[in-house]
Protein backbone atom coordinates (compact mmCIF):
# COMPACT_ATOMS: atom_id res chain seq x y z
CA UNK A 1 0.00 0.00 0.00
CA UNK A 2 2.90 2.22 0.98
CA UNK A 3 4.78 1.44 -2.49
CA UNK A 4 1.54 2.28 -4.47
CA UNK A 5 0.89 5.84 -2.50
CA UNK A 6 4.87 6.79 -3.06
CA UNK A 7 4.37 6.06 -7.26
CA UNK A 8 1.24 7.61 -7.01
CA UNK A 9 2.41 10.59 -5.42
CA UNK A 10 5.81 10.72 -7.42
CA UNK A 11 3.91 10.51 -10.71
CA UNK A 12 1.43 13.24 -10.03
CA UNK A 13 4.18 15.36 -8.68
CA UNK A 14 6.08 15.04 -12.36
CA UNK A 15 2.93 16.17 -13.83
CA UNK A 16 1.60 19.18 -11.36
CA UNK A 17 5.12 20.18 -10.98
CA UNK A 18 5.83 21.25 -14.72
CA UNK A 19 2.04 22.61 -15.11
CA UNK A 20 2.90 25.12 -11.78
CA UNK A 21 6.49 25.98 -12.76
CA UNK A 22 6.26 26.91 -16.59
CA UNK A 23 2.61 26.68 -17.58
CA UNK A 24 0.09 29.40 -17.48
CA UNK A 25 -2.24 29.44 -14.72
CA UNK A 26 -5.13 28.45 -17.60
CA UNK A 27 -3.13 25.20 -17.92
CA UNK A 28 -3.28 24.44 -13.86
CA UNK A 29 -7.17 25.29 -14.17
CA UNK A 30 -7.66 22.45 -16.75
CA UNK A 31 -6.07 20.03 -14.32
CA UNK A 32 -8.04 21.60 -11.47
CA UNK A 33 -11.34 20.92 -13.63
CA UNK A 34 -9.63 17.27 -14.27
CA UNK A 35 -9.23 16.78 -10.76
CA UNK A 36 -13.12 17.80 -9.81
CA UNK A 37 -13.91 15.81 -12.57
CA UNK A 38 -12.38 12.82 -11.23
CA UNK A 39 -13.47 13.39 -8.08
CA UNK A 40 -16.81 13.61 -8.97
CA UNK A 41 -16.77 10.32 -10.43
CA UNK A 42 -15.17 8.65 -6.94
CA UNK A 43 -17.32 10.87 -4.73
CA UNK A 44 -20.48 9.50 -6.57
CA UNK A 45 -19.60 6.11 -6.22
CA UNK A 46 -18.28 6.72 -2.60
CA UNK A 47 -21.94 8.00 -1.75
CA UNK A 48 -23.66 5.25 -3.14
CA UNK A 49 -24.52 6.17 -6.97
CA UNK A 50 -24.56 3.24 -9.26
CA UNK A 51 -24.85 2.65 -13.09
CA UNK A 52 -24.17 5.94 -15.01
CA UNK A 53 -24.99 7.98 -12.25
CA UNK A 54 -21.08 8.24 -10.95
CA UNK A 55 -20.24 9.46 -14.36
CA UNK A 56 -23.34 11.84 -14.34
CA UNK A 57 -22.41 13.68 -10.96
CA UNK A 58 -18.84 13.76 -12.14
CA UNK A 59 -20.40 16.03 -15.42
CA UNK A 60 -22.70 17.99 -12.59
CA UNK A 61 -19.73 18.87 -10.53
CA UNK A 62 -17.68 20.05 -13.02
CA UNK A 63 -20.66 22.17 -14.43
CA UNK A 64 -20.50 23.19 -10.83
CA UNK A 65 -16.97 24.30 -10.87
CA UNK A 66 -17.50 26.30 -14.46
CA UNK A 67 -20.64 27.85 -12.94
CA UNK A 68 -19.05 29.36 -9.86
CA UNK A 69 -16.49 30.82 -11.95
CA UNK A 70 -18.63 32.40 -14.30
CA UNK A 71 -20.34 34.31 -11.10
CA UNK A 72 -19.84 37.66 -10.93
CA UNK A 73 -17.44 39.43 -8.32
CA UNK A 74 -15.91 37.84 -5.19
CA UNK A 75 -18.87 37.60 -3.12
CA UNK A 76 -20.39 34.25 -4.49
CA UNK A 77 -17.01 32.80 -4.48
CA UNK A 78 -16.38 33.54 -0.67
CA UNK A 79 -19.99 31.96 0.18
CA UNK A 80 -18.78 28.64 -1.94
CA UNK A 81 -15.90 28.71 0.63
CA UNK A 82 -17.85 29.13 3.39
CA UNK A 83 -20.59 26.59 2.53
CA UNK A 84 -17.46 24.50 1.67
CA UNK A 85 -16.57 24.29 5.88
CA UNK A 86 -19.99 23.76 6.73
CA UNK A 87 -20.41 20.90 4.47
CA UNK A 88 -17.11 19.54 5.88
CA UNK A 89 -18.16 19.59 8.81
CA UNK A 90 -21.39 18.37 8.40
CA UNK A 91 -19.13 15.61 6.33
CA UNK A 92 -17.05 14.90 9.64
CA UNK A 93 -20.03 14.30 12.05
CA UNK A 94 -21.19 11.76 9.55
CA UNK A 95 -18.25 10.09 9.23
CA UNK A 96 -17.74 9.96 12.92
CA UNK A 97 -21.62 8.28 13.49
CA UNK A 98 -20.22 5.90 10.74
CA UNK A 99 -22.52 5.09 7.82
CA UNK A 100 -22.82 1.08 6.98
CA UNK A 101 -25.10 1.27 3.94
CA UNK A 102 -25.62 3.94 1.31
CA UNK A 103 -29.30 4.92 1.92
CA UNK A 104 -30.81 7.24 -0.38
CA UNK A 105 -31.62 10.20 2.25
CA UNK A 106 -27.13 9.85 2.98
CA UNK A 107 -26.81 9.41 -0.80
CA UNK A 108 -28.94 12.84 -1.57
CA UNK A 109 -27.05 14.68 1.42
CA UNK A 110 -23.68 13.69 0.04
CA UNK A 111 -24.98 14.40 -3.25
CA UNK A 112 -25.44 17.74 -2.05
CA UNK A 113 -22.00 18.14 -0.02
CA UNK A 114 -20.38 16.99 -2.69
CA UNK A 115 -21.51 19.98 -5.18
CA UNK A 116 -20.51 22.26 -2.81
CA UNK A 117 -16.87 20.90 -1.50
CA UNK A 118 -15.32 19.40 -4.85
CA UNK A 119 -16.16 23.15 -6.84
CA UNK A 120 -14.97 24.90 -3.86
CA UNK A 121 -11.61 22.74 -3.85
CA UNK A 122 -11.13 23.80 -7.59
CA UNK A 123 -11.51 27.64 -6.88
CA UNK A 124 -9.59 27.90 -3.68
CA UNK A 125 -6.70 25.64 -5.29
CA UNK A 126 -7.00 28.83 -7.78
CA UNK A 127 -6.74 31.25 -5.02
CA UNK A 128 -3.79 30.02 -3.91
CA UNK A 129 -1.71 30.11 -7.02
CA UNK A 130 -2.96 33.85 -7.46
CA UNK A 131 -1.38 34.02 -4.61
CA UNK A 132 1.56 32.93 -5.57
CA UNK A 133 3.44 29.53 -6.30
CA UNK A 134 4.66 29.26 -2.58
CA UNK A 135 1.56 29.99 -1.14
CA UNK A 136 0.08 26.73 -3.46
CA UNK A 137 3.20 24.33 -2.66
CA UNK A 138 3.13 25.11 1.04
CA UNK A 139 -0.72 24.60 1.33
CA UNK A 140 -0.40 20.87 -0.43
CA UNK A 141 2.73 20.25 1.33
CA UNK A 142 0.55 21.18 4.64
CA UNK A 143 -1.83 18.49 3.43
CA UNK A 144 0.68 15.89 2.18
CA UNK A 145 2.63 15.93 5.80
CA UNK A 146 -0.77 15.52 7.35
CA UNK A 147 -2.02 12.33 5.41
CA UNK A 148 1.36 11.19 5.55
CA UNK A 149 1.20 11.29 9.58
CA UNK A 150 -1.84 10.38 9.73
CA UNK A 151 -1.13 7.28 7.53
CA UNK A 152 2.16 6.56 9.47
CA UNK A 153 0.45 7.30 13.12
CA UNK A 154 -2.19 4.76 12.34
CA UNK A 155 -0.46 2.10 11.28
CA UNK A 156 2.00 2.39 13.84
CA UNK A 157 -0.80 2.74 17.12
CA UNK A 158 -4.13 2.58 15.35
CA UNK A 159 -6.51 0.26 16.90
CA UNK A 160 -10.05 1.39 15.63
CA UNK A 161 -10.77 2.28 12.03
CA UNK A 162 -12.77 6.23 11.77
CA UNK A 163 -14.42 5.22 8.96
CA UNK A 164 -14.72 1.32 9.05
CA UNK A 165 -17.54 0.79 6.41
CA UNK A 166 -15.62 2.09 4.10
CA UNK A 167 -11.81 1.29 5.03
CA UNK A 168 -10.03 -1.09 2.44
CA UNK A 169 -8.42 -3.00 5.33
CA UNK A 170 -11.69 -4.49 6.55
CA UNK A 171 -12.03 -8.18 5.92
CA UNK A 172 -15.10 -9.57 5.64
CA UNK A 173 -17.09 -6.02 5.37
CA UNK A 174 -18.08 -5.01 1.56
CA UNK A 175 -16.88 -1.24 1.83
CA UNK A 176 -19.41 1.20 1.12
CA UNK A 177 -17.82 2.19 -2.21
CA UNK A 178 -15.90 -0.34 -3.69
CA UNK A 179 -12.54 0.66 -5.33
CA UNK A 180 -11.91 3.96 -3.28
CA UNK A 181 -8.70 4.37 -3.58
CA UNK A 182 -8.67 6.64 -0.73
CA UNK A 183 -9.74 4.48 2.15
Amino acid sequence: MLLTRVITALCLLLLILPILFLAPPAALAGLVAVIALLGGWEFGRLIGLRGAWPYVYAVACLLALIAWHDLPGRHGLTWLLQAAVVCWGVALVLLARGVRTATPGFTVLGAILGLIMLPAFGHATMLLRDAGIGVLLTAAVLVWAADIGAYFVGKAIGRRKLAPSISRGNPGKAPLAAGCWRC
